[in-house]
């Protein structure tokens, strides 16, 4: 998975849901995928920030939640993955869920994808501030 995949930058790792097992959905109700892109495209002020021929993502700018769906062909299709910035403490935290209802071996892949997505994230997030010092 390209680094490209989502143009924003959050602060930590967090726990995340796979396999449509979670309770919530970044705060609403957890659903099919087809179905939550349809919530999120119907969420006021949603707009689509990346397309490719993998993923399509969108952000919800009051809660800075980024919703990320595969695409027809990719590998665990139908998914959706939310990313979402929590503050707990002095840490920003990147709270996920995953909805996956492809094959269960590609929604393992897709989580680890993404777990190393917010490690590389992390990473440069950690650089950046030991460069401020």
């Amino acid at each position: 998975m390209r680094t490209r995949l989502l143009p924003f930058c959050l602060i930590a790792l967090a726990h995340s849901t796979v396999a449509g097992h979670a309770a919530s959905f970044c705060g609403s109700e957890t659903a099919a995928p087809d179905a939550l892109l349809q919530t999120v495209k119907g969420m006021a002020g949603a707009k689509e920030i990346h397309r490719d021929r993998e993923f399509v993502a969108y952000q919800e700018p009051s809660s800075q939640a980024v919703y990320t769906f595969t695409v027809e062909g990719h590998a665990a299709h139908p998914a959706a993955v939310c990313r979402k910035p929590v503050q707990k403490g002095d840490q920003l935290e990147i709270e996920m869920a995953i909805v996956c209802k492809g094959p269960d071996a590609k929604c393992a892949t897709l989580e680890q994808d993404f777990k190393l997505l917010n490690a590389k994230m992390q990473a440069d997030i950690n650089n950046q501030i030991q460069a401020r010092k």
